[in-house]
């Protein structure tokens, strides 16, 4: 289970007795009694497998409190519909092209019978042809039906379409999924600061891993392919291929949980899908169909009219609406209407009831039995506070702001709809769905085969054994150097530029160079430092000190405060906070200082031997900076 910062989850369970903390708390602290289980929130910083939660509703605990520190086990995701479950997996994959059979289906009936796609035709059917029967008014119509196509024919003419993105998608996705397995997590433990560093901070230095302010507006160059070091020792071969097993058993065993569509274990419950309710649950079976949109359907056959899916259902004259293809006739079948069900859980926003139990609990003399209101904020423990609309024996202008009420001493009035009818988006939904699965499946055995298994370890293993004890490397935008106490520096290039100053009007020229910060090993881990320093100093307005040339600490100023400090791993964190501190660096926190004249006086800096001509800068092509913003 992967989550990111941002993402809405649940807390689920404790684990303190794991962590020594006890059976009444969470892993890294933090009390029940507090934090209660089902406290909801939203991610906001990950630091491993250390996550920071931001409470909803727990206000009360103080202006200065921002949440509380849970392991990922003790966290759930708080939507688990299968769509946001796929846009966490695959972003993106509502993007792609859609199947003509629900682009046809906003215009006309469709019907899919027995893996073909059937639409309404124009004329008069004749004796038989395929037609589409209903009564509208005490009058009934036949209108004919052509045949759009078969489900493998439409499928590939999707697949077609789709192909550029969806091979983007799969690769997306297999690198996150090399990164999350397990061997190759356990090969971290013999690796030295620069393996390290080679290992975890520069695969997130490469500008297509993510996008930054700077390259955007620079334009990134495009990384050169690595060249494999060839292999000498048998021992490295044999210890490659027994690493490679182990790879490809766990790569396997992932392939075969997505085809069984069992990857987390979700009890079913009463808001089971939509289309669930139509034909009927059933467990899930491996993809063994070789369509997708079959599969979507559980084999069965349907209709799409209006936006509402109905089962077709052979040989039953009770319906309004039927159709005959093939010379076999179904009636179009609507399962249940909406219906409401009582909220059994409490959250912000719901409608509550003081329930019996309110009479006899002395401390609410206020709130008895029948008192109603809603839900404001969670106070933890099971303590909610309730803006009460009406109070029992109270008249209106008397009722309290607000008031907090245990859980046990109320019921929730709210209502959930369930079994709502399926609509065409919950079958595309499930399409999708099933096109993800095979997206997934593909990208794995294409790109994490047994060969490039043994490929990428190969590569893997040879550039990091040459990283091993080396003191300096320059890759394609970033490396890592020493300085000369032998510490490690991992450092991001920064481009030549210009600053116009508002003081004099005039050009000041700082020549490219290399921010850095300083890295140690600790265990298979890094560490980093809070100091950022300029590995060549070119007399940025944010580097204080001219008398240093080498390793020159740059101020950070206010940007202190929002240099990243989380990330998937501390590789991530160093490579987001380079490239914070690039942007800094180029577009300047604080103009007042970002000014080299006013940061020359202010500092004693000779800003003269920086200065240029227009002319000269434009005949560089060097980006120039006037009030934060860039021109060339």
């Amino acid at each position: 289970m992967k989550f990111r910062e941002g993402e809405d989850v649940v807390i689920v369970r404790n684990l303190g007795e794991r962590s020594n903390f006890g059976k009444n708390s969470y892993y890294y602290g933090g009390t029940l009694r507090i934090v209660p289980l089902n406290t909801k929130g939203k991610i906001f910083r990950i630091e491993g497998n250390k996550i920071r939660v931001q409470l909803n509703g727990i206000g009360w605990l103080g202006e200065g409190y921002h949440g509380i520190y849970v392991h990922p086990d003790e966290l759930d995701f708080l939507d688990k519909e299968q769509m946001a479950k796929l846009r966490r997996i695959l972003p993106g994959m509502k993007d792609l092209p859609r199947h003509p059979v629900f682009e046809i289906a906003e215009q006309a009936p469709v019907f899919l019978v027995d893996d073909k796609v059937y639409s309404l035709g124009e004329g008069t059917p004749q004796d038989g042809d395929n037609f589409y029967w209903q009564k509208k008014s005490n009058r009934l119509t036949r209108t004919p039906l052509i045949e759009v196509g078969d489900f493998g024919s439409l499928e590939a003419l999707v697949l077609d379409r789709a192909q550029p993105d969806i091979e983007k998608i799969g690769e997306a996705y297999a690198k996150e999924a090399q990164r999350d397995l397990n061997v190759l997590k356990g090969l971290d433990g013999f690796l030295d600061t620069p393996q390290l560093i080679y290992k975890l901070v520069f695969p997130y230095l490469q500008d297509g891993h993510y996008k930054d302010k700077v390259s955007e507006l620079l334009g990134a160059e495009k990384n050169k392919d690595v060249v494999p070091i060839p292999q000498k020792k048998t021992e490295v071969k044999q210890r490659l291929e027994q690493i490679a097993d182990k790879i490809e058993i766990e790569v396997k065993s992932l392939i075969e949980q997505i085809e069984e569509d069992r990857k987390e274990s979700i009890k079913r419950t009463k808001k089971q899908s939509n289309l669930d309710d139509l034909f009927g649950y059933e467990e899930p079976k491996p993809c063994t169909g070789d369509s997708l949109l079959e599969r979507a359907l559980n084999g069965r056959n349907a209709a799409i009219v209006e936006g509402v899916v109905y089962e077709l259902v052979a040989e039953s004259d009770s319906y309004k609406k039927h159709v005959q293809i093939g010379g076999k006739r179904f009636s179009l079948v609507k399962r249940e209407e909406p219906k409401r069900e009582p909220k059994t859980d409490f959250e912000v926003g719901d409608k509550i009831r003081m329930n019996s139990k309110a009479n006899e609990n002395g401390n609410y003399t206020m709130t008895k039995e029948g008192s109603e209101g809603e839900i404001t904020s969670a106070g933890g423990a099971g303590v909610y506070f309730i803006k009460f609309t009406k109070i029992t024996g109270m008249r209106p202008h008397d009722v309290p702001v607000s008031f907090p009420i245990l859980e046990d001493y109320m019921e929730n009035i709210s209502k959930v709809v369930v079994r709502n009818g399926a609509t065409a988006g919950n079958l595309e939904d499930r399409f999708l769905a099933e096109l993800g699965k095979k997206v997934r499946v593909d990208a794995l055995r294409e790109h994490l085969s047994r060969d490039k298994i043994i490929d990428l370890l190969r590569t893997k293993d040879a550039e990091l054994l040459a990283m091993a004890g080396r003191k300096e490397y320059l890759g394609e935008g970033f490396g890592f150097t020493q300085d000369e106490t032998g510490e490690y520096y991992a450092y991001i290039d920064f481009p030549a530029i210009a600053i116009k100053s508002e003081e004099d009007g005039n050009y000041y020229f700082y020549d490219r160079t290399k921010i850095a910060l300083r890295v140690s090993k600790n265990l298979g881990d890094l560490d980093w430092g809070g100091t950022f320093y300029m590995v060549d100093n070119n007399g940025h307005p944010y580097v204080h000190n001219q008398q240093r040339k080498r390793f020159a600490e740059i101020c950070q100023g206010e940007a202190i405060n929002v240099m990243p400090t989380s990330g998937r791993d501390m590789g991530e964190v160093i490579a987001k906070r380079l490239r914070k501190m690039k942007e800094v660096l180029m577009f300047g926190y604080t103009w007042k200082f970002f000014d080299p004249v006013h940061e020359g006086i202010n500092y004693n800096k000779d800003t003269q031997k920086y200065r240029r001509k227009l002319s000269e800068l434009q005949e560089m092509n060097i980006p120039i900076i006037v009030k934060e913003e860039l021109i060339k």
